[in-house]
C-alpha cells in the first residue's frame, strides 16, 4: 500500500519527465555560481526564484535606492557545501539573457527547511583609470 508522500513523489517524476527545463526556461529566473580559480559559472539548483525590484533605505530627509535585489531559496544540499566558497554568484532573468553579477546580501536557513533563503543584491564593478598629467 504506497502512502500519500510516495504517490506524491511517484506524480512528480511523472511530471518532471513531461515538462522540460526548456519548455519553462523563459519563465523561470536562474542563478549560477563561479568559484575562484574555474573558467566558467555553473548552475545552482533553486526552489524560487522572485524579483524584489529597487529597494530603497530611509534617510532623515527621504529615501536612497540601495540596489536591486532577488530573493532566492537554494537547495539546502548545496548550500551547506557550497554556501562558504568564494567565488562570484550570477542572475539569469531568462534563457538567453546576459548574467547579472550579483552578491550576497543575506541569507537565512533554518534547521527545519530544505532550503537556504538567500537576498542577492546587483553589483556593478568600478574600474579605475589611471592618467597622471604633470604639467
Amino acid at each position: 500500500m504506497a502512502t500519500v508522500q510516495n504517490r506524491l513523489a511517484s506524480i512528480d517524476a511523472r511530471l518532471a519527465a513531461r515538462v522540460s527545463r526548456s519548455k519553462i526556461g523563459d519563465l523561470i529566473g536562474r542563478v549560477y555560481f563561479q568559484p575562484d580559480g574555474t573558467d566558467s559559472p555553473a548552475e545552482v539548483t533553486i526552489q524560487r526564484f522572485l524579483d524584489q525590484g529597487v529597494t530603497s533605505a530611509p534617510w532623515a530627509n527621504g529615501t536612497e535606492q540601495i540596489g536591486h535585489r532577488y530573493l532566492v531559496w537554494i537547495n539546502r544540499g548545496w548550500w551547506d557545501i557550497n554556501g562558504s566558497t568564494l567565488g562570484k554568484y550570477f542572475v539569469q532573468l531568462s534563457e538567453g539573457t546576459e548574467l547579472i553579477p550579483v552578491i550576497v546580501d543575506n541569507q537565512t536557513v533554518g534547521d527545519d527547511k530544505t532550503y537556504a533563503e538567500v537576498i542577492f543584491k546587483v553589483t556593478t564593478e568600478i574600474t579605475a583609470e589611471t592618467t597622471i598629467d604633470i604639467t
